[in-house]
């Protein structure tokens, strides 16, 4: 890219390490921030790398961004004047572009013809306040100013939040700032990502959802954002106060990108721009996906916010066994085993046929010559269904409310009637009379490994290679004389 730009007739620097050996170091390990000045009275400022993930067209997915495009001299003048020293050639770390430095068999992706933005939002016009922000310069004290000025609400929407810091700082203080306003009341409510599964993250989940809130009585709150078709994961820094300022940058919440990283974020104080994000904030809130799983108490989001449980904590009704746990029906199943069979778990009879849901469980599970799988399959259909055994009667009645289940026999659909039942069947419209394997797919009884068109069983040489392949699946190879004269065709 570097290459294009530079043969186009752009000035390209790079930000490293001084070639020469007695000068400073860098003074900062990246260049992370994401900003845009044109024409000196317009600035671009966003969350987002300047790649397809960030930015996709309206046939793709791609990261949860925010981004804003300001038409302001005064603000394209302050940003240049942040931007200027970091493209001062005459610093040792700002190093001019070479040729030589283009990778070999690079080329150009070829862009799309007719890319199609998502969606445009009417300009907002008019006068508005804000403060730029610019690690390692000063973002510190700029995050924690934005905090501390809440009054009703703060709303984060975070690619990572690291409580602890390991570069020079000492104790976090944005953290100390939101801890304060949550204990004056404020509400922070936090969207976090989780593609990596790293502690720092669960440790932030849980600092909100078990010590601020369940322990400390606060009103905060963290969820692991859920994905969909057109987001993949949250790679946004952004935060809402008040309902009346919204911040956009390119900070992560961790101790290398505020003091070390140059990052550039704008904090800007409308309600009529905020309300754009606050919306975009409360859709991620509110998206649900089939595996996420907040608070780890095996029972995803989605099931728990159907069935009225607690999405981000497991220990809210019991402080010693989570939601997974309690058997809030009393019907005999706990909580993760009505989610595993399809249960109610605050409906003791999920089928209305008076059996108690633990009952039918248990006789599906109790079943002989099934899997684990197929039992499981079978538990479903039976707290589902008032006919389980398919014989047309009424579980209810023929088991006598459960009181009864001796001698009963369960009908498990085997359609291909190969002796695997559906639930194990890997092959299930199998021919009739076909030899089958335990999975219910057809066995070759005549198997022919090497493809030569010899059966294994009478293939004297089995792994021929397909250029050698001959009569009686022998491998032909040229004459080698062996002592006594005789001729080996068969090496």
């Amino acid at each position: 890219m570097a290459s294009e730009l530079s043969g186009a007739g752009a000035t390209v620097y790079f930000i490293g390490e001084p070639l020469d050996d007695d000068a400073p170091s860098s003074p900062y390990p990246y260049i992370h921030s994401k900003v845009a000045v044109k024409d000196d009275e317009s600035v671009w400022i966003g969350s987002g790398n300047w790649k397809s993930s960030s930015h996709p067209t309206a046939d793709y997915g791609g990261n949860r961004e925010w981004g804003v495009i300001i038409d302001s001299s005064d603000v394209a003048t302050m940003v240049l004047q942040r931007m200027a020293w970091d493209e001062n050639p005459a610093h040792n770390h700002v190093l001019n572009y070479q040729s030589s430095m283009k990778p070999s068999g690079w080329a150009t992706p070829v862009a799309d013809t007719d890319p199609q933005p998502y969606g445009q939002y009417s300009p907002i016009s008019g006068s508005f306040s804000g403060r730029i922000l610019t690690c390692p310069d000063d973002c510190m004290e700029g995050l924690v100013a934005t905090i501390l000025s809440a009054d009703e609400s703060i709303l984060l929407s975070l690619a990572s939040f690291d409580l602890d810091w390991y570069w020079g700082w000492g104790e976090n203080p944005v953290l100390e700032a939101l801890e304060q306003k949550a204990g004056e009341g404020v509400k922070i409510h936090m969207i976090i990502d989780d593609s990596y599964s790293n502690d720092e993250t669960r440790e932030a989940v849980d600092l909100f959802n078990n010590e601020w809130n369940r322990s400390n009585g606060w009103d905060t709150a963290a969820v692991i954002i859920s994905t969909s078709e057109d987001i993949y994961s949250l790679h946004n820094k952004g935060m809402i106060v008040d309902g009346d300022s919204v911040l956009i940058s390119s900070i992560n919440w961790n101790a290398n990108s505020i003091l070390r990283n140059r990052e550039m974020g704008i904090v800007i104080d409308n309600s009529a721009l905020s309300a754009i994000y606050t919306a975009s904030w409360q859709e991620d809130w509110d998206r649900l996906d089939m595996t996420t799983d907040t608070d780890s108490d095996t029972l995803p989001d989605y099931w728990e916010v159907a069935h009225g449980l607690n999405r981000t904590n497991a220990f809210i009704t019991d402080l010693t066994i989570g939601e997974e746990g309690i058997d809030s029906d009393n019907d005999g199943l706990i909580n993760s085993l009505e989610f595993a069979y399809g249960g109610d778990p605050f409906l003791s009879d999920s089928d209305g046929d008076c059996i108690p849901d633990g009952k039918e469980a248990a006789w599906a599970m109790s079943q002989d010559g099934l899997s684990n799988d197929a039992k499981i399959q079978f538990a479903i259909l039976a707290m589902n269904s008032q006919d389980a055994d398919n014989n047309s009667e009424n579980d209810g009645i023929q088991f006598d409310c459960g009181v009864n289940f001796v001698g009963s026999t369960s009908v498990i659909n085997d359609s291909d009637d190969d002796g695997v039942v559906d639930a194990d069947d890997q092959c299930p419209l199998t021919p009739a009379g076909t030899t089958v394997d335990i999975v219910g797919c057809a066995v070759n009884l005549d198997p022919d490994q090497d493809g030569d068109g010899i059966p294994d069983a009478v293939d004297e040489c089995p792994d021929t290679p397909p250029q050698h392949r001959g009569f009686e699946g022998w491998m032909l190879r040229p004459a080698i004389t062996r002592p006594g004269g005789k001729w080996d065709w068969r090496g």
